[in-house]
């Protein structure tokens, strides 16, 4: 299982989670979405036997990486949407933040789990119609479970000074490496400048002569489970019921 596998993977619904976050969080009923980046290293891995229990059944997830930050999110529409922001159809839940884990697991017959067993990637979980401020999709539901996303309090690194009459609180500034694409704002050495990486999601420091490659669209194959690869004119890229991605008519 690719890291770029489970990036797409994450699409997390939240309702009604209240935790205490720090004051810098924007936790409010205007921040209702979640935008998720990758947790580069150092990271631990997990190695607990959790049961989960939710519409679709029950699993033992037995091992846990940690891929996603999520954050509480407010979706901006740009200035030229010319009245055609999509919004709906809920509004004004108030999220905290997110970690989400890369999971391995078995499935389960029950609460209790006391014999796990391997998924049967032959038949799906369930076939449901999403419907959101992006359209509605009939879609199916694979077996094995991608990612795991727990609640997380999370805490910005500082650095403190403090004199004989005041304490000053500053936050430690990034390097471009730490920073994502398209707003690459990390610090670079001199005559440098912090640029979007050949990659189109991370950012490195190149001279002003480096020129930037444009990632290219990836094919539907690869983009398992959310199957937003490009196809051919007239075709649409759907999942299959073994969870991959093909290419079908549009009126599939």
């Amino acid at each position: 299982m690719s890291i770029a596998r489970s990036a797409t993977a994450a699409a997390v619904a939240v309702f009604g989670l209240l935790l205490t976050t720090p004051a810098t969080a924007q936790f409010d009923t205007y921040h209702d979405h979640l935008e998720c980046f990758p947790i580069k290293y150092p990271y631990n891995k997990v190695f607990k036997k959790v049961v989960t229990d939710n519409q679709f059944g029950n699993d033992l997830i037995f091992k846990l990486t940690p891929k996603l930050l999520c954050l509480p999110t407010q979706k901006i529409c740009p200035w030229d949407h010319y009245g055609k922001c999509p919004t709906g159809p809920i509004y004004g839940i108030a999220v905290p933040h997110f970690k989400c884990y890369e999971v391995m697991a078995k499935a389960c017959d029950n609460k209790d789990c006391r014999y796990p067993k391997s998924f049967d990637y032959s038949q799906d979980r369930a076939i449901v119609e999403l419907v959101d401020q992006f359209g509605t999709e009939r879609v199916r539901i694979g077996q094995a479970p991608q990612l795991l996303c727990a609640p997380v309090k999370k805490v910005e690194e500082t650095t403190t000074t403090t004199t004989t009459t005041t304490t000053t609180t500053t936050t430690k500034p990034k390097k471009c490496g730490e920073t994502y694409a398209p707003v690459c704002n990390g610090e670079c050495d001199y005559g440098q400048k912090c640029t979007p990486n050949k990659y189109g999601h991370g950012c490195h420091c190149s001279s002003p002569t480096t020129t930037t490659t444009i990632p290219k669209p990836k094919e539907c194959g690869e983009t398992a489970p959310m199957c937003n690869g490009k196809c051919d004119h007239g075709l649409k890229c759907t999942p299959d019921k073994y969870g991959k991605c093909e290419c079908k008519r549009k009126d599939y």
